[in-house]
């Protein structure tokens, strides 16, 4: 359930997108991956989201690609985001974030409300709705596909 208390990574990401708004996507990503991927590091405990801070590399890509080999953020950098994430001003920030998802009807996580380059907007609620989502952006993905059976098991059915 401590997973569930996303406050100090909101605030964080909050903290980023005023302060280096070039390096938001790339810090959300990591972040989002680390988070939702297998080992889901706990970014709600102050060590693990400053660690993660610190490995970000730029030009992060996901599992297929780390990126560079240079930090996104610098030691000092990471201390300022932290201190950040702890003020009055990003802790409103969230808040009104909040309540702004509210009002458009969010209710779980992962929930976006996108706008695309046509000047839409609309809402994606859930980890099995991405496709919509980058359909909805017009973006280029590898949708899932069914493998070939294990040796053994060709008598599967669905």
């Amino acid at each position: 359930m401590a997973m569930a208390h996303t406050i100090l990574p909101l605030r964080a990401l909050h903290y980023i997108k005023r302060a280096y708004p070039s390096r938001f996507e790339t810090a959300f990503h990591y972040l989002f991956y680390q988070f939702w991927s297998p080992g889901n590091l706990n970014l709600t405990r102050p060590e693990n989201l400053i660690k993660a801070l610190s490995e970000v590399s730029v030009g992060f890509k996901g599992h297929d690609g780390n990126g560079s080999k240079t930090k996104l953020f610098s030691a000092d950098e990471v201390k300022a985001i932290m201190a950040g994430a702890g003020s009055q001003e990003m802790k409103d920030a969230l808040k009104a974030a909040t309540q702004q998802a509210l009002e458009h009807g969010a209710f779980g996580a992962p929930w976006f409300w996108a706008n695309n380059d046509k000047g839409k907007s609309e809402p994606f609620f859930g980890s099995d709705r991405f496709h919509f989502l980058y359909k909805f952006l017009d973006l280029p993905f590898q949708d899932v596909a069914l493998l070939p059976p294990k040796l053994g098991t060709e008598k599967s059915k669905l």
